[in-house]
């Protein structure tokens, strides 16, 4: 809970932070912000009731009223599905355009030498090499590193995913629930380790060191890009292992003769 709060905070401030700056395109990370808040209210308000127990459900302590207002933040504004295909296939996009054309260009190599080999350059650069996370403070490269190689994988992935399925990828929602939850995790990790930066080169400029005040803020940040990046690296295994087969064919048997 502490974890996921600590997030929503990082990911809403670098949220509003674009929109101060009048950022010209921001559908992806509001999008992203949008989806990643509204699960996650959910699911710190539903664990709050839990622990309190029966309490929980008492008026005079508000919980209950916390309970029902942030059920519809999965729903208003775009639901928790549309929105998660919004971030799949939004993303993917420029991936798939860029794919696309590649692949054209390969049936004719000879007059289209030159654009294959500013492709394979530019995939070599945003997959093999990956985003780089210079800057950093150094309590915080680790968690930079983890990170940048997920990135990496992430990128690889996904190409790896629009050439095995193309235009299919349209209608594999159990694949877009999968690259969404890394995208938007990935996301998150960059928007708390840009605030944990920040807090650390405001405390001491210098570079060397934190105080006790920051201790809290180490130890919940990272531990958020923790527990995120095993996320993502579940995700990014399912994307190519899986029993989706299976969710599928159990789905169409209810569908097409429900016994209850």
């Amino acid at each position: 809970m502490a974890e996921t709060t600590y997030a929503m905070d990082a990911l809403t401030y670098l949220a509003a932070g674009r929109v101060d700056r009048h950022a010209e395109d921001m559908m992806l990370e509001t999008a992203a912000c949008k989806l990643f808040c509204s699960e996650g209210a959910w699911q710190v308000i539903d664990d709050t009731v839990q622990i309190w127990g029966g309490e929980g459900y008492m008026r005079e302590h508000g919980l209950e009223r916390m309970l029902r207002d942030a059920r519809i933040n999965r729903i208003v504004e775009g639901t928790t599905e549309v929105m998660t295909a919004f971030v799949a296939l939004v993303g993917m996009k420029g991936v798939g355009e860029d794919l696309e054309h590649a692949m054209r260009w390969m049936k004719h190599p000879v007059g289209n030498f030159g654009r294959l080999a500013q492709f394979a350059r530019g995939q070599w650069d945003d997959v093999v090499v990956g985003h780089g996370f210079d800057g950093l403070h150094p309590q915080l490269a680790e968690e930079g590193r983890t990170l940048a190689g997920l990135t990496r994988t992430f990128a690889r992935d996904l190409v790896r995913l629009l050439a095995k399925h193309r235009e299919k990828i349209l209608d594999m929602q159990l694949l877009q629930q999968r690259i969404t939850g890394a995208a938007v995790d990935l996301y998150a990790m960059a928007a708390v380790l840009s605030k944990l930066n920040g807090i650390l080169a405001r405390a001491n400029p210098s570079g060397n060191g934190h105080g006790p005040d920051h201790e809290y803020d180490l130890v919940v940040g990272k531990g958020f890009c923790h527990s995120a990046a095993a996320r993502v690296e579940r995700n990014l295994h399912g994307l190519f292992v899986n029993d989706d087969v299976d969710v599928l064919r159990v789905a169409d048997a209810a569908l097409k003769n429900p016994r209850s």
